[in-house]
C-alpha cells in the first residue's frame, strides 16, 4: 500500500480523527477526505481539520459522494494524483497513466468510506457499487479485495472496517459520535438523552428549521415539551393514546442526520 485516505465525515471532522491511526499516516503519504458535506458547515468543518495540525490544506478534500452531479467526486481524484505524484500539470497526468496507484481508505464506522470508493467507480468506470454500504456502523467487516475505481490513470482502491476510538474521553464525544451514526444510539444512552443534546445544539447554534417544520410557536429549550409536542405532530401514539416520544426523539434525530433541520458541524 503505496498511499491512504483518511475519511472523516464533516459534521465532526475534529471528534472524527482516531489517534491509533496517527503512526500509520505518518508512514504513509495521505490524504483526508471530509465526506458528507452537504450535512455541514464546510468552512467550519476545514478550519476545525486544519487546526488538527495533520494534514496542510491542499491535502484535505470535501466529498458528497450520495449526488452523482457532484464536481467534488473530481477534486477528489485530482487530490490523488497530486498526493501520489507531489507534481502538477500534464507531467502529473502523464506519469499517473504509466503507473498503477494502490490506496487504503481508513477512519471510523461510518463515515462514508465505502460510499467514496463508489463514488470514484462510478464516475470513472462508470460502473455500480463494489463496496457494500448501509445507514449503520459496522457493515464492512473485513478489509475488502483491491477495488478498481479508474482506468486512466489505473486506481485501486481497499476498503476498510471502521477502527474506533480506543476510548471514548467524555459523554459529549459520545454524543457527538451517534449524532453522526458513527456509534448507535442505544451504546450512549437512551434516545431522548440524545434527543436533548440534539436541540441544545440547534438552539446554541441558531439554527431553527425546526421549530417551522414541528409548527412550534418559537425555539424550544424543554425536551420534555418538545418531545410530546412533535409526537403529536407526528401523529405519534403508543397503545392507550399516550404521545410516542421515543419514536418522535428518533424522528427528530433522523431528519437532523438527513440534513432537513439544517446544516451544522457539531465540532
Amino acid at each position: 500500500i503505496a498511499h491512504l485516505i483518511y475519511n472523516a465525515c464533516t459534521q465532526i471532522p475534529l471528534t472524527g480523527l482516531n489517534p491509533l491511526l496517527k503512526n500509520i499516516m505518518r508512514a504513509r503519504p495521505n490524504l483526508l477526505v471530509l465526506n458528507k458535506m452537504d450535512l455541514a458547515q464546510c468552512d467550519h468543518s476545514l478550519e476545525w481539520a486544519e487546526s488538527s495540525g495533520r494534514w496542510k490544506k491542499e491535502h484535505m478534500v470535501l466529498t458528497n459522494c450520495i449526488d452523482n452531479g457532484s464536481p467534488s467526486v473530481k477534486e477528489l481524484m485530482q487530490t490523488i494524483l497530486r498526493v501520489c505524484f507531489k507534481k502538477g500539470g500534464e507531467q502529473q497526468e502523464t506519469e499517473a497513466e504509466a503507473m498503477s496507484i494502490t490506496l487504503m481508505v481508513i477512519g471510523l464506522p461510518n463515515v462514508g468510506k465505502s460510499s467514496v470508493i463508489n463514488a470514484l467507480r462510478r464516475n470513472y468506470l462508470h460502473k455500480g457499487k463494489a463496496a457494500p454500504v448501509g445507514k449503520l456502523p459496522g457493515v464492512t467487516r473485513a478489509v475488502q479485495g483491491k477495488i478498481k475505481v479508474s482506468r486512466n490513470p489505473e486506481v485501486y482502491v481497499l476498503d476498510t472496517p471502521g477502527v474506533m476510538l480506543p476510548s471514548v474521553p467524555s459523554t459529549e464525544v459520545a454524543f457527538k459520535l451517534a449524532l453522526a451514526g458513527v456509534v448507535e444510539e442505544h451504546l450512549v444512552g437512551p434516545v431522548e438523552m440524545l434527543a436533548d443534546y440534539l436541540l441544545f445544539l440547534l438552539n446554541q447554534h441558531n439554527l431553527l428549521e425546526y421549530v417551522e417544520f414541528y409548527r412550534l410557536s418559537g425555539a424550544c429549550e424543554d425536551i420534555d415539551t418538545f418531545l410530546l409536542h412533535a409526537a403529536r405532530r407526528l401523529n405519534a401514539f403508543m397503545t392507550g393514546g399516550l404521545p410516542d416520544t421515543s419514536r418522535a426523539a428518533r424522528d427528530f434525530l433522523l431528519r437532523f442526520r438527513r440534513g432537513k433541520l439544517g446544516l451544522m458541524t457539531i465540532n
